[in-house]
């Protein structure tokens, strides 16, 4: 990128151009990638009961698949009781890694009601004993939003997230 100024004033005056700046950002790595188009190798489902996190070819960002939590044939997650389910990731590690971030791609249908129907993003530094929210929300999306969350605090480490939804 390069970078120069010109100043003008309430009556016209323009400045000369200023000294030109350079500057280059940094190359992006990606330490971890998936959009479920080949399974979903690289979760865990522990506990999935009612079998509501699959892979689902509605409501995607990819090029034609997403992992859901809900029925397929009701696009919802009615299961005429409470359930609860996560998608546990495996170790990621971000050794060398500095201002690491998690973007990734979410739907929500939800009655928005706290602390009812909960989607939570979560992280663990050790090995999933523990587990500290990044992001949480009750907030129906009406449609495909992009989130963008800091991983900084975890550089150098190794990671697992979690996609957390109850009701």
């Amino acid at each position: 990128y390069y970078f120069a100024l010109k100043a003008g004033d309430n009556v016209g005056n323009v400045s000369a151009l200023s000294n030109v700046i350079a500057a280059t950002t940094k190359a992006v790595a990606v330490v971890f990638r998936d959009d479920f188009e080949y399974g979903f190798d690289n979760w865990n489902v522990p506990g999935n009961t009612w079998g509501l996190w699959h892979i689902a070819n509605h409501r995607y960002a990819s090029p034609s698949h997403a992992m859901y939590y809900g029925k397929d044939t009701t696009l919802t997650y009615d299961t005429g009781s409470g359930n609860r389910g996560n998608l546990t990731s495996i170790p990621i590690n971000l050794a060398g890694v500095q201002e690491s971030l998690l973007s990734f791609n979410y739907f929500l249908a939800t009655e928005n009601l706290w602390p009812y129907d909960a989607a939570r993003v979560q992280v663990s530094a050790d090995n999933g004993w523990t587990w500290s929210d990044l992001f949480a929300t009750t907030t129906s999306t009406g449609g495909m939003i992009k989130k963008n969350l800091s991983l900084a605090a975890y550089d150098g480490k190794f990671i697992r997230l979690r996609f957390y939804f109850d009701t």
